[in-house]
């Protein structure tokens, strides 16, 4: 099986801001290369020094890479915020609260939308884990099938939307008219009455 550490050049993978902790703060990018940005006085401008560099090496990345980066910059800012925290918030402070997605533990949701039933047949299989029918559509009328792995806190669904099926007989409607009973799809309930 092929993994996403195939792709990419190793050589090239960290790519760090250190802090110059000399007469001013300055920051700069340094590549596991070898490779030295330029000192700068704004840690935005060498954080972007880094992916420049990565970007010229390695050459432009995907989706995949984005949020490979993007996660690893999470958790060097998750890393960085429970270090200053551990070393200088006291416990006669206020207690700060995480938030995020969630609403008692935060967490991180990632999801990717399927084109294709085979396709996410493949992530399921790939994620080792069933597929999940929505029990009910959504406010928009919707219903997904989905598979979701969690990771901790990290949550990964993939999913694909299910065709919309008759509130009459059950099946797959595609238009206005269910194929199968006739019952229009915007039809209400009727009630029958003796006159």
């Amino acid at each position: 099986m092929a993994s996403i550490y195939d792709s990419i050049d190793l050589a090239h993978f960290l790519v760090v801001t250190y802090e110059d902790h000399g007469d001013g703060q300055r920051l700069r990018a340094e590549c596991s290369c070898g490779w030295s940005g330029d000192w700068r006085d704004d840690g935005a401008l060498a954080e972007a020094d880094g992916e420049d560099h990565r970007e010229v090496a390695v050459g432009p990345g995907d989706g995949l890479d984005r949020l490979m980066g993007e996660l690893l910059d999470l958790q060097d800012d998750l890393a960085r915020s429970v270090i200053w925290l551990a070393e200088h918030w006291s416990a006669d402070l206020p207690a700060p609260n995480a938030r995020g997605v969630g609403h008692d533990t935060p967490r991180v949701d990632l999801t990717a939308h399927c084109a294709t039933a085979e396709l996410l047949d493949r992530a399921a299989g790939v994620l080792g884990v069933p597929l999940v029918d929505d029990p009910a559509p959504d406010p928009q009328g919707s219903r997904c099938r989905r598979a979701t792995r969690p990771f901790g806190r990290v949550r990964l669904t993939v999913y694909s939307a299910l065709a919309a099926a008759c509130d009459e007989c059950g099946a797959e409607v595609t238009g206005d008219v269910c194929p199968e009973c006739g019952q229009r799809s915007d039809a209400g309930p009727v009630t029958l009455g003796a006159a």
